[in-house]
């Protein structure tokens, strides 16, 4: 490579060495810093529940990718603290396989001020999220007259 082929490189980087981080790469970094203390977050919260309520690897899983998907914790409730929010997660996944799991019977849900109304909240601003955000999957069918339909608008 020539002088001039490998300055034009150097130059269309997004960093050169010695320069200052973009603020892009400064928010991105941040983030991901963010994430990985909430996951540390929510292990020490898995680590303090009570025998009958441990999950399977599985779960966790699932409790880290909700973390990883909803980095802002205000849109699921907005006075609710981070450790409210894991522990919501947390019990959203026991309550798929155990549906009769009673919140407020247990003391950790006290101490971090989780209530059924909380709870209810959380959980429906996630299914929100992902009906908004989940494709449609369009099914060909025959069984109605579509000219009409657009003609009629849909109705």
């Amino acid at each position: 490579m020539t002088d001039i082929k490998q300055l034009i490189a150097t130059y269309e980087s997004s960093y050169v060495p010695g320069e200052k981080r973009s603020n892009k790469y400064n928010n991105r970094k941040k983030t991901e810093a963010k994430i990985r203390y909430r996951i540390r977050l929510l292990h020490q919260l898995l680590q303090v529940l009570p025998e009958s309520l441990l999950l399977n690897k599985d779960q966790v899983m699932l409790c880290e990718n909700l973390v990883k998907t909803f980095i802002n914790f205000k849109y699921l409730h907005r006075q609710a603290s981070e450790e409210t929010i894991l522990l919501a997660f947390i019990f959203y996944q026991l309550k798929l396989d155990k549906p009769g799991i009673k919140i407020e019977k247990y003391t950790i849900s006290y101490k971090y001020k989780l209530t059924t109304a909380i709870f209810v909240n959380i959980v429906s601003r996630i299914a929100n999220y992902y009906m908004l955000n989940s494709p449609l999957n369009i099914k060909q069918t025959t069984a109605y007259d579509h000219d009409l339909l657009i003609k009629n608008g849909g109705a």
